[in-house]
């Protein structure tokens, strides 16, 4: 049975949300961070804490794309000025 850690490294949380930025699946970013886990010599993460972070990243990347796709419909007058302010108040 591999050791896992009960909360992850700043270090390993910082590979896995960029990982978690690319196109690799869960699997594979949980394999990446845990050799990195390895060579930094740290507890490797459970694959658990990983899909948590990196469903994470992917969320928070998703929300500022949509945001920057409502900043410039805005700016080209694609749609109103009041989509951004109910945006403001979430």
């Amino acid at each position: 049975m591999v050791a896992s850690a009960p909360r992850i490294d700043p270090r390993i949380r910082r590979v896995a949300r960029r990982l978690g930025r690319r196109p690799f699946s869960i699997a594979d970013i949980h394999r990446s961070v845990g050799e990195y886990a390895e060579i930094v010599g740290v507890f490797r993460p459970s694959y658990e804490q990983i899909r948590l972070v990196v469903n994470e990243a992917r969320m928070r990347q998703a929300a500022r794309r949509a945001t920057a796709e409502l900043l410039l419909q805005v700016e080209l007058g694609t749609r109103p000025v009041t989509d951004l302010l109910r945006l403001l108040e979430e």
